[in-house]
């Protein structure tokens, strides 16, 4: 039950990354600062429904949950479309100094905007469940257990839904032969866009998932999750 949280939150941008990964073949770092921008959103979300409607545990997590993957989805589409698709698709040392870049450029961005303190944001827990007794009592809060019922709802769409599209069709294709796609009228720079807004998406509710489960954010918390995602989407 304590893994179930910190897994759905690894899988979440397990699956962001790979999804970049099939387009542009390389591994790109700044998706980590997505879900720190995720994380971010919480704050003001609890700030602007009230502390009446944060104590109930499924508004805060819808209320928190969209919010963030909009907002980041925006972010991740604009980036792709400025940034990213300029770069994607030629040799792999821009990528990767680009992915750096955004990295670092995301990290300065929040600390000059809200500071480079740690914040912290009280999870709507909710009164701990028994769900088994015995030499030792084992307890769950529901918001753990709606966050993970969230987060893997959401992994499951995209993995059921996604290669039915012809978006999904469309990124098959990029990621297979982006030149063979682009003689067949598909542009693999618009469905490069189209995949970093579906990544920031994830992103930005895993980063909602981390704060909602354990409240802590900082500017900088996006180096360790997006390393520890890379490594969740290699295995």
């Amino acid at each position: 039950l304590d893994a179930l949280a910190p897994a759905a939150l690894y899988a979440l941008m397990g699956l962001a990354f790979a999804l970049v990964w099939g387009v542009v073949g390389r591994i790109v770092f700044f998706l980590g600062e997505l879900a720190m921008l995720g994380a971010f959103v919480v704050p003001t979300v609890a700030v602007a429904i009230g502390e009446g409607a944060w104590n109930t545990a499924i508004v805060a997590v819808a209320a928190a949950c969209g919010a963030a993957a909009l907002a980041v989805s925006l972010w991740g589409g604009a980036i792709g479309h400025a940034i990213f698709s300029r770069v994607a698709f030629r040799a792999s040392r821009p990528v990767v100094i680009v992915g750096v870049g955004l990295a670092i450029a995301l990290q300065e961005f929040v600390a000059r905007t809200h500071g480079v303190r740690d914040l912290w944001v009280p999870p709507p827990a909710g009164a701990p469940l028994l769900v088994a007794d015995g030499p030792f009592e084992v307890l769950a809060t529901p918001m753990r257990l709606v966050l993970v019922a969230v987060a893997f709802t959401a992994i499951a769409a995209v993995l059921v839904v996604f290669p039915r599209t012809a978006f999904g069709r469309a990124w098959r294709a990029v990621g297979d032969d982006p030149a063979m796609a682009r003689l067949l009228g598909v542009d693999p720079a618009r469905v490069l866009v189209a995949t970093m807004a579906l990544a920031g998406a994830l992103c930005g509710l895993a980063g909602a998932v981390h704060t909602l489960a354990w409240g802590g954010i900082s500017f900088h918390m996006g180096t360790a999750l997006g390393v520890k995602a890379a490594i969740a989407a290699l295995i």
